[in-house]
């Protein structure tokens, strides 16, 4: 269960559990509060499979809810979202990559894309990083 602690950490990040009791207040301290939690904090995606979903949804929780975006895949995560064949040697097939979903983001103020390094090893390779399938620390 998401938050069964006061703190909640993932790749080095910590979240405090949220008051809603502050959405019990008034309607201009829950307006508030929404738009704070809604439009006012970084979306942290780690697989391009979360961005493209996201992006699917016909009903928005919330106006203007992807103002702030952090994209942290890993290597072979990028090489799939830009279409990047591996095997045998690099090749780009344009029909595959969906770089152009970056475009269609209206409301987009904040876009940190996250790379690890070469030097991470073998986990940040696009042919050894397979088997990470959540959230990962590039040093």
């Amino acid at each position: 269960m998401p938050f069964a602690s006061d703190e909640h950490t993932i790749v080095g990040y910590t979240a405090y559990k949220p008051n809603l009791a502050i959405l019990q207040v008034s309607k201009q301290d829950k307006d508030e509060a929404l738009q704070a939690g809604w439009q006012d904090t970084r979306k942290y995606l780690f697989d391009p499979y979360h961005l493209t979903s996201i992006l699917g949804i016909r009903k928005i929780p919330y106006s203007n809810w992807l103002r702030k975006v952090i994209l942290d895949f890993t290597m072979e995560g990028w090489f799939q979202f830009f279409g990047v064949q591996q095997s045998p040697d690099p090749d780009i097939d344009t029909t595959q990559s969906r770089g152009y979903l970056l475009a269609t983001m209206p409301d987009l103020v904040d876009l940190q894309i996250w790379f690890c390094s070469p030097d991470d090893g073998w986990n940040a390779s696009p042919w050894g990083s397979r088997f990470i399938t959540g959230p990962h620390v590039c040093s």
